[in-house]
């Protein structure tokens, strides 16, 4: 059995491999994951035994089910969950759920936002300014 030698320098908690690939602070990556070059990797991404192809970006706090494939030039939004076993061919939103063969969206990440709770703070605030807003131009007109 060869392994490959892979040439890893660390900048301020942040892993920079000789082929272009960033990942960043708090990444957990498990056994038989593959990722590919050129790609950059946010913070607390989670990858379940899955495959990167080159050029992927991943925003922070998404997470990779099991044994998925992703395609080349690919972008995951932030806190997006990609199901188990699936094709990801097209790029996600932040906040959804993608999953299947091809993979599509199939709800909002809820369970990821409660668990967030600078978002939740967040999304209340634009929340307030937006029915602020309705109010207002409500009474002016």
């Amino acid at each position: 059995m060869k392994i490959q030698q892979l040439i890893v320098e660390q900048k301020k908690n942040t892993v920079e491999t000789r082929k272009g690939t960033v990942i960043k602070d708090n990444v957990y990556i498990t056994c038989g994951s593959r990722i590919g070059h050129d790609c950059v990797i946010g913070n607390d991404v989670t990858i379940i035994s899955s495959s990167l192809a080159g050029h992927v970006k991943i925003d922070d706090m998404a997470v990779i089910g099991g044994r998925s494939s992703i395609k080349q030039h690919i972008h995951i939004g932030k806190l997006t969950m990609v199901g188990a076993q699936s094709l990801l061919v097209k790029d996600t939103l932040p906040y959804y759920l993608a999953q299947g063969s091809p993979a599509y969206l199939s709800g909002v990440n809820l369970v990821g936002l409660r668990r967030n709770i600078a978002i939740i703070i967040l999304m209340n605030r634009l929340n307030f300014y937006w029915r602020s807003k309705d109010i207002y131009f409500q009474i002016k007109i």
